[in-house]
C-alpha cells in the first residue's frame, strides 16, 4: 500500500456556485446529497427542511450565512468525493481530518453511519430546536480539531495517535514517521488547506486534489 494520506479539505467551499453546480455532476456526490435529502425529510418537518439540489445549484445565500447547513452540506460532497476515489483505487493508508460528530471522515472510515452523521449534525440539532430557538441567532460552530486514522492490517481503520492536533501539524508529522508520498485532497474546495499545509512547512509533499486524480471527471470538471 502506497503512503498516501488523504485530507479532508476545509467544509466552508461551498461560495463558488459554479463549482456547486459541476460537483453535482459527479454521480457518487449526486446519490450522496439526494440520501441528505431524503434524511433531512423524515427527520425534519415540511417548513424545516431544505431543497439541497436548488441551494446548490443556484448559489441560495443560506448556504453562505447558515454555517451548520453548509457544514453537513460540504461534508456530505466529501464523503461522495471519498466513495469516487475509493471506487478503483486502494485505500489510502492515512485518513486526516474533522474528529466532531459531523465528520465525513468517520463516516467514510465505515466508524459511524451516514443516518447517525446527519441526526447528530449541528444543522439538526439547530432545526429540531427552532421554536425554543425562535428569534435567536443559532449558536456558531464550536473549534475543532483534527484528527488521523490509518489502516491497519484488519482491514479498517483505526485512530492514529499524534502530537499535534492541526492538519498541517499532523500531516508534518505523519511524514517524517512514513515518509507520505502524496497528499489527496478532498474538497468541495483545497485552495484554503494548500495555503494552511505551506504555512505549516509542509511543501515538499506531492499535493493534489481528488477530482484531478480522475481522468473521467477531470475531462468535464475543467469544462465546467
Amino acid at each position: 500500500m502506497q503512503s498516501i494520506c488523504l485530507l479532508f479539505s476545509d467544509r466552508q467551499g461551498l461560495a463558488d456556485h459554479d463549482l456547486n453546480r459541476a460537483i453535482l455532476r459527479v454521480p457518487e456526490v449526486s446519490r450522496k446529497i439526494k440520501e441528505l435529502q431524503s434524511i433531512l425529510d423524515s427527520l425534519l418537518s415540511n417548513h424545516q427542511s431544505k431543497d439541497l439540489y436548488s441551494l446548490l445549484s443556484t448559489g441560495d445565500a443560506e448556504l453562505e450565512t447558515n454555517s451548520a447547513l453548509q457544514s453537513l452540506v460540504a461534508s456530505t460532497i466529501q464523503i461522495g468525493l471519498f466513495q469516487r476515489y475509493t471506487r478503483s483505487r486502494h485505500r489510502p493508508q492515512f485518513l486526516i481530518g474533522k474528529m466532531d460528530d459531523c465528520s465525513a471522515m468517520k463516516v467514510s472510515a465505515g466508524l459511524i453511519s451516514f443516518v447517525d452523521f446527519v441526526q447528530h449534525s449541528q444543522f439538526v440539532r439547530d432545526q429540531s430546536n427552532l421554536i425554543e430557538a425562535f428569534g435567536r441567532p443559532a449558536e456558531p460552530l464550536h473549534l475543532e480539531t483534527y484528527g488521523a486514522l490509518q489502516w491497519n492490517d484488519n482491514g479498517y481503520y483505526e485512530e492514529c495517535v499524534t502530537s499535534k492536533k492541526s492538519a498541517g501539524g499532523i500531516i508534518d508529522e505523519i511524514n517524517q514517521q512514513v515518509l507520505l508520498s502524496q497528499c489527496i485532497h478532498v474538497g468541495p474546495s483545497s485552495q484554503k488547506m494548500e495555503r494552511h499545509l505551506i504555512d505549516n512547512g509542509v511543501q515538499t509533499l506531492a499535493s493534489v486534489n481528488s477530482i484531478d486524480t480522475d481522468p473521467i471527471l477531470t475531462s468535464f470538471w475543467r469544462a465546467s
